[in-house]
């Protein structure tokens, strides 16, 4: 999964906002097409909505070809955070003895 939402996340919105029925029903192209938006906008894949909702693998993929749709694609994970800094070492390994590089 690349995104930062999780599969409850992703179920817990498009029952909320969508108002489905537990599993997850969608009866018409409309909200299917809404559906699709949201999950483009919000970088989730065709796998993840379809495994998310409970629906059988590949039936994102068959609506939006069927459709005319471009593929939902995940998004890029998020790159590693860093606290920045030096780790390691004493002050003296550190530019300008550890306060930090001249003139910052």
């Amino acid at each position: 999964m690349a995104t930062n939402f999780t599969d409850d996340n992703i179920r817990a919105y498009v029952k909320d906002v969508y108002k489905l029925d537990d599993k997850f029903s969608v009866n018409d192209d409309a909200t299917a097409g809404r559906i699709y938006d949201d999950a483009k906008k919000y970088g989730i894949g065709a796998d993840q909505l379809d495994r998310a909702l409970g629906w059988s693998a590949g039936t994102t993929s068959g609506w939006t070809t069927r459709t005319g749709k471009g593929a939902l694609v995940a998004a890029a994970p998020p790159p590693p955070t860093t606290t920045g800094g030096f780790s390691g070492g004493s002050n003296s390994d550190r530019p300008n003895g550890g306060g930090g590089y001249p003139g910052a």
